[in-house]
């Protein structure tokens, strides 16, 4: 599914290449893409419950993702998919899905010219300042003035 989707946009970006050190650039970001991917995704050494429950998670980072319902998807209970998760990840569910959600909003910072409001209703915060608090937190700089500093020339 993540490969499907990186795969999709960089269909996208060789159409609008148009010339080959673009093509050549692109070709590079694409090897390190995929690269993070598989390495991002490569999970083996997780119990099965981790796997499914960090699947899940990718495959669902917009939505509402309470402790309870992610082990109710995979079948587990709430209690033995945190005790699992926090030994074999070394932090809780709910760090995990923050870290992945303000991850993802660094990359359409830097990708996208979508608002901040829009970014964070597609990472799964529906109020903008607890998402820019926490984005602050994480990156030490707001949502607005990192992409500033990541895309200065591109604004």
């Amino acid at each position: 599914v993540y490969l499907d989707a990186a795969s999709s946009d960089f269909a996208r970006q060789i159409e609008q290449c148009r010339t080959t050190q673009e093509v050549d650039r692109l070709r590079i970001r694409m090897v390190k893409s995929y690269c993070e991917l598989v390495d991002r995704l490569h999970n083996e050494s997780y119990s099965m419950p981790v796997r499914k429950a960090l699947n899940y998670i990718h495959l669902n980072l917009s939505a509402s993702l309470p402790v309870e319902a992610i082990a109710q998807a995979i079948e587990c209970s709430p209690h033995y998919l945190s005790t699992l998760f926090n030994r074999e990840l070394k932090q809780s569910i709910t760090e995990y899905i923050h870290s992945q959600r303000l991850r993802e909003a660094a990359e359409l910072l830097r990708k996208t010219n979508l608002t901040i409001q829009s970014i964070a209703v597609y990472v799964g915060y529906t109020d903008t300042n607890y998402f820019s608090r926490l984005f602050r937190r994480h990156y030490q700089s707001t949502p607005s003035e990192y992409r500033k500093t990541i895309r200065p020339a591109t604004l």
